[in-house]
């Protein structure tokens, strides 16, 4: 934990099946040879709430919204959506794969946390919510016309759609090798915690 506090998010962590097929889609963009930071499976996520550096005495306020949000949220599923970046295709600077919910049990979710975290003194977010995962961040135009085709051509393997019955509060830690991600809490959805981890 640094002086500020601890770098910290809210995300639901993706199945195996789910990250294999990702991996097997950065294998083919990697070949591009173009200037991105590419995401590595353990760093995989979608993220619902990024909090920036928290003090601990507000984590564990964090921790008691996460579980009582999940108590009376039901597991809900989530599919592959299509690939996209930001701030647009032709020119790249975030690379990313979006997330379709079915059958809408997401947004509430997301619209739950939003409020609570709000009511914690956390700055709402001014961006509508859309669900992704990023999958790499670019860091110069090298090789960026062959990114362009290679995303314009990418495509995934049929993939069903996958259950969320969790939250997890993480705890990022930034490092040489890319940022480290730390389950501080894990919060099952209609149920209690999972685990809780010491800070």
């Amino acid at each position: 934990m640094t002086p500020e506090g601890i770098r910290s998010f809210i995300a639901i962590e993706l199945p195996g099946q789910v990250k294999d097929e990702l991996t097997r889609l950065l294998s083919i963009l990697r070949t591009t040879r173009a200037d991105v930071n590419w995401t590595s499976a353990q760093q995989m996520h979608v993220t619902l709430a990024f909090l920036g550096s928290v003090k601990k005495e507000t984590i564990d306020g964090v921790t008691g919204v996460l579980y009582r949000i999940s108590r009376s949220a039901r597991p809900f599923s989530l599919c592959i959506g299509k690939i996209g970046a930001f701030p647009k295709p032709a020119y790249p600077r975030v690379v990313w794969v979006g997330i379709d919910n079915p059958d809408g049990g997401l947004s509430d979710v997301v619209d739950a946390l939003e409020e609570a975290l709000e009511n914690l003194g956390f700055s709402p977010e001014k961006r509508p919510f859309t669900a992704h995962v990023t999958l790499g961040r670019v860091r110069s135009p090298r090789g960026r016309k062959e990114l362009v085709g290679a995303l314009t051509k990418a495509s995934f393997s049929s993939l069903s759609p996958f259950y969320v019955n969790s939250l997890v509060l993480f705890q990022s830690t930034l490092t040489q090798k890319g940022p480290l991600y730390t389950p501080l809490a894990t919060a099952l959805l209609g149920g209690n915690a999972r685990g809780k981890h010491e800070i």
